[in-house]
């Protein structure tokens, strides 16, 4: 089995599981659904990683959203080829609202899916949750954000140049640093939480005052 077919079977092109999460991104960023031949096209937008190394060869990555777009021609004319090809720049066509909402799904992707994304497709060192998270918001910032495979890509060549020591102390280190902020946050909460009971002590003891004052 190809990786292109593993992942669009079990993996992080799932054929239901990531257009729901697209559809969701769209939802957010939009404030609408998409109708229902874009519902149609976010579906078939990474059908073509089927029968692909994508993982192994960028120029089989590149590939993939031609067979989603013809696809989607049949069904809908230029438009819907339009719509599918623009979800990625390696198409040439100008970035669409698919475009913006599959890079944002991979910010909504739930952690536990990612997880099995890993086992299925072994990401494995070349990518830490938390980190591989954290990245995709700093990206989506961005007037332009790349894709995810491009993130991982980059993540990768920075892992293989890498010592095996230093990437697993690298990757213990970004965790460590990354629960330590998880840390700092709640104790900021729980801090906040008390200066906002304080503050509300002092604004009742404050009406108390002055309602016996009028008295």
């Amino acid at each position: 089995m190809t990786e292109g077919t593993k992942s669009y079977l079990f993996g992080c092109h799932q054929f239901l599981i990531h257009p729901l999460m697209v559809i969701l991104a769209w939802k957010r960023l939009y404030g609408c659904m998409p109708k229902s031949w874009e519902s149609v096209c976010i579906f078939l937008h990474d059908i073509g990683h089927i029968g692909r190394d994508y993982l192994t060869y960028y120029s089989e990555k590149k590939k993939h959203w031609i067979l989603g777009a013809r696809i989607a021609r049949l069904l809908f004319g230029q438009k819907g080829y339009a719509l599918v090809a623009s979800h990625t720049g390696q198409s040439g066509f100008p970035r669409s609202k698919l475009y913006y909402s599959d890079k944002y799904s991979w910010i909504l992707a739930p952690i536990w899916w990612l997880r099995l994304n890993d086992k299925i497709e072994k990401f494995g060192e070349h990518r830490s949750l938390h980190v591989w998270r954290n990245l995709m918001i700093e990206n989506f910032k961005n007037d332009c954000p790349k894709g995810s495979h491009e993130i991982y890509l980059e993540l990768k060549e920075r892992t293989n140049h890498m010592p095996s020591s230093s990437k697993e102390q690298s990757a213990f280190s970004l965790e460590r640093k990354y629960q330590e902020i998880v840390e700092q946050k709640e104790k900021l909460i729980k801090d906040l939480r008390i200066m906002i009971a304080v503050r509300d002590n002092l604004i009742a003891e404050l009406k108390r005052k002055l309602l016996h004052g009028k008295d």
